[in-house]
C-alpha cells in the first residue's frame, strides 16, 4: 500500500522541522500548494530563497523515506504570489521488493 497524500504533507512538514532544528535556524513556514502529478506526490512553498530550498533538497538526498525535487518558480501564479518563494515535490521513495530474505528463521 503507497502512502496517502496526508500522510506526505505530515513527513514532509517532519523533515523540513527537523532540518531547520539541526542547522540552528527558526523554521520556516510552509504551505502545501497542491498534489503533484501521482496521487501520492504534494507540492510545497515557502518563503525561502532557492538556495534555501537547494540547500534542503541536498540535505535530504539520502532520506529514506521521502525524496525531495526542487521546482522552479514557474508552479506559482505572479499576479498571486508577491515576493521571494522557493517551491519543492515531495513524494515517497520507491523501495525496490526484494525477493531474497535476509537472515535466517529460528
Amino acid at each position: 500500500m503507497e502512502p496517502s497524500l496526508h500522510y506526505v504533507k505530515g513527513s514532509c512538514w517532519r523533515i523540513w522541522n527537523y532540518y531547520f532544528q539541526e542547522i540552528d535556524k527558526p523554521t520556516p513556514p510552509l504551505h502545501f500548494l497542491k498534489a503533484g502529478s501521482a496521487d501520492n506526490e504534494a507540492i510545497f512553498v515557502c518563503p525561502v530563497s532557492e538556495q534555501v530550498v537547494r540547500d534542503f533538497v541536498k540535505a535530504t538526498q539520502t532520506n529514506a523515506e521521502m525524496e525531495f525535487v526542487k521546482l522552479s518558480e514557474w508552479a506559482l501564479n505572479n499576479y498571486d504570489w508577491f515576493g521571494e518563494w522557493g517551491v519543492f515535490v515531495c513524494r515517497p521513495r520507491v523501495v525496490p521488493y526484494n525477493s531474497q530474505r535476509t537472515g535466517k528463521r529460528k
